[in-house]
């Protein structure tokens, strides 16, 4: 019993730790199973009894063995598998013995040594030769490791606290687990280590961590310290054999996982090829990175068995600095950044085989810069072949300076810096050169009010021409692309009201300030941020997602599908910003911060469910349900809580633009 319910506590956990940091989740585990046992333990045996408890060495055993024991498990299920852990711990029996030997000098017999022999062929052959591959092979030691102290802590809580009843035995040395948990937490907090996030719950991952809490820990070790006491660790242990199969059942039956003789070796090694999505991050090509908890493509392999990649690359004037100038060698100084992610899908494509991807079902995807630099990689021959679908969102193929604007880039870089020479600027140290970035963005923005620096820059090897002018003479031809937009990117950037002399230089900084008027025949209504908003989001996002989608579907072989989000922000006037299509295509709409975005009220997960579904389609090769992109229609799908498709929607804005965008 106790080991059917410790296995439990394999899955939900898995689960959980799709949103929760490792060490925030042990934490609040921790706390709810020793706060159940405590009530049990005063009214069973009263308060007497628990204040005379030997609370010094039963904190002592327990944080070592439980607590750091505890930690070491979880961690090591977050960097393997839900099943893995589950396996190691069938290894116990050896750590029993071993520790008998050590301890109680056990005779070594024949018996007992080819006992240990088999046991560890047996783990060996179980994980496979996943263990020496670098973070799940750590993962599995770290599960072992975590064994061998809960051995540990068994026989010391069985030997030393025998005046205790199980109860208390549990209970004492789970608040020193407790204790040491916290310690962990607090000096992760304070330091700024990662796995301490705490993910927003609902009704299930409530449920979920009760069932984590309580019956796969509080009782299932309390019913394992009673046996334990009974048994012997040696014996007791060999019940652990039989965790992996509980583990499987209850994966199979209420996750609706398939069955696998091999699950324990993870998805990644049942020779089976998977689609592959390759993420790119955004941040305007200065900042971001690809881990972050709203990119985490665990519902993709959940749902769609799908591996997924996010990749980092240079960015700012470390990727995107132009110092051709200097001679060949910095021909593609331009276009780091993109050679970058270039090298990253080569390297995906030489060896993600070895992880369970199919180098012939690569989708790349990406948001903001990500989107930008899809479409970029879309129209760049050097990197043909490399994928087969792209996923760009608000992002299309125009974001780049031509070799002009790179050059005055350059200079202004090098004349903020103080510099005239590729040498004195390979001498520098980052900081430097990090720091001397807002300077040139101030001062760039005065010549080209429409462009920002440090964007990859054409006029070389890697981009001999603009993306959308190689995207409209074939390039990407036999790529699938999805493609769009939210209705309302641009609340992100403008949060103040706007004067109608901004205004007016915006629309100049676009190219025509009759824009303005051809607005305001369309949005009578609008203010002046309003039209500053609507503005900004067509010039940036909108109208260049539509301009690839009709370029692409005036040509033969080729399939687009355009969307829009609509899904409105509860929260101030965000509305349907940018990024907010992200956790919702990713379906990670708990993790951390999603809910400033997102505002009050119940999560939108029908909404998720359907975009998320609908990119888990598209990454495995199936197209979307709705027609794909052409001039006639002009369909596009909307996001939204009742989601719609509408046809030649576009027509007017698209005139207000002809000429300019």
């Amino acid at each position: 019993m106790a080991m059917m319910m410790w296995a439990v506590g394999f899955p939900t956990g898995e689960i959980l730790l799709e949103t929760w940091g490792a060490i925030s989740l042990l934490s609040v585990r921790i706390l709810l199973a020793v706060g159940l046992l405590m009530v049990f333990w005063i009214v069973a045996e009263g308060m007497p009894t628990v204040l005379a408890a030997p609370w010094g060495r039963g904190v002592t055993v327990g944080g070592i063995g439980f607590g750091f024991g505890a930690i070491l498990l979880l961690v090591g299920q977050k960097m393997s598998d839900p099943v893995t852990p589950a396996i190691v711990a069938a290894m116990m029996p050896i750590a029993g013995a071993a520790i008998e030997v050590v301890l109680d000098k056990r005779k070594l017999r024949l018996q007992l040594l080819g006992g240990i022999a088999l046991a560890m062929v047996g783990g060996l052959l179980a994980t496979g030769v996943r263990l020496l591959d670098g973070t799940f092979g750590l993962g599995a030691l770290f599960c072992l490791l975590a064994i061998c102290l809960f051995a540990w802590a068994t026989r010391k809580t069985t030997r030393d606290f025998q005046t205790l009843s199980s109860l208390g035995q549990t209970t004492v040395t789970l608040v020193g687990a407790l204790v040491i948990t916290l310690m962990v937490h607090g000096s992760f907090l304070v330091l700024g280590f990662g796995e301490t996030e705490i993910g927003n719950m609902d009704s299930r991952h409530i449920m979920m961590l009760l069932i984590f809490s309580l019956p796969a820990i509080a009782i299932s070790q309390l019913l394992w310290i009673w046996a334990a006491g009974g048994l012997g660790i040696l014996l007791a242990s060999l019940h652990m054999n039989a965790v992996p199969f509980y583990v499987m059942v209850i994966v199979v039956i209420f996750l609706g996982d398939p069955w696998s003789w091999h699950q324990g070796e993870g998805r990644a090694d049942d020779r089976q090829t998977r689609p592959l999505a390759v993420w790119i991050h955004g941040g305007a090509y200065r900042t971001g990175q690809g881990a972050i908890p709203w990119y985490n493509g665990n519902s993709f392999a959940r749902n769609g068995d799908i591996v997924v990649v996010s990749i980092n690359y240079r960015l700012g004037a470390l990727g995107f600095t132009d110092l051709s100038r200097f001679g060949d060698e910095y021909a593609t100084s331009g276009v780091n950044g993109i050679l970058d992610q270039i090298k990253a899908l080569e390297w995906v494509r030489d060896n993600i085989g070895s992880f369970g991807g199919d180098p012939d079902q690569i989708t790349i995807a990406g948001e903001s810069a990500g989107g930008f630099s899809v479409s970029t990689l879309l129209g760049s021959e050097r990197a043909r072949g490399l994928f087969h679908r792209a996923i760009p969102q608000s992002g299309a193929a125009h974001a780049t300076l031509t070799a002009e604007e790179g050059g005055v880039v350059t200079g202004l870089f090098l004349e903020t810096l103080g510099i005239d020479s590729a040498d004195e600027l390979q001498s520098l140290n980052v900081e430097a050169i990090l720091s001397a970035q807002p300077t040139v963005d101030q001062k760039f923005s005065k010549v080209l009010t429409a462009v920002q620096a440090f964007y990859p820059v054409v006029g070389n090897e890697v981009l001999p021409v603009s993306p959308l002018a190689a995207i409209e003479d074939g390039v990407g031809v036999g790529v699938q692309v999805l493609t769009g937009s939210n209705k309302d990117e641009s609340t992100l950037f403008i949060m103040e009201e706007v004067s109608e002399s901004q205004l007016r230089r915006q629309a100049e900084g676009y190219g025509d300030v009759g824009l303005i008027d051809r607005y305001r025949t369309l949005l009578p209504d609008a203010s002046v941020t309003d039209l500053a908003i609507r503005l900004a989001t067509d010039f940036m996002f909108k109208i260049p997602a539509i301009r690839l989608a009709e370029i692409r579907a005036a040509q033969e072989g080729v399939a687009t599908w355009l969307y829009q989000f609509d899904w409105e922000s509860r929260s101030a006037n965000l509305k349907a910003t940018h990024a907010l299509e992200i956790p919702f295509c990713f379906n990670t709409l708990n993790a951390p911060g999603v809910d400033v975005f997102i505002g009050e009220g119940d999560l939108p997960q029908g909404v998720a469910d359907e975009m998320h579904g609908v990119w888990t389609q598209f990454i495995q090769g199936h197209e979307p349900p709705w027609p794909a992109y052409n001039i006639q229609n002009r369909p596009t799908w909307h996001f939204d809580d009742a989601s719609s498709l509408i046809e030649k929607g576009e027509q007017g804005l698209l005139e207000v633009w002809r000429g300019v965008r």
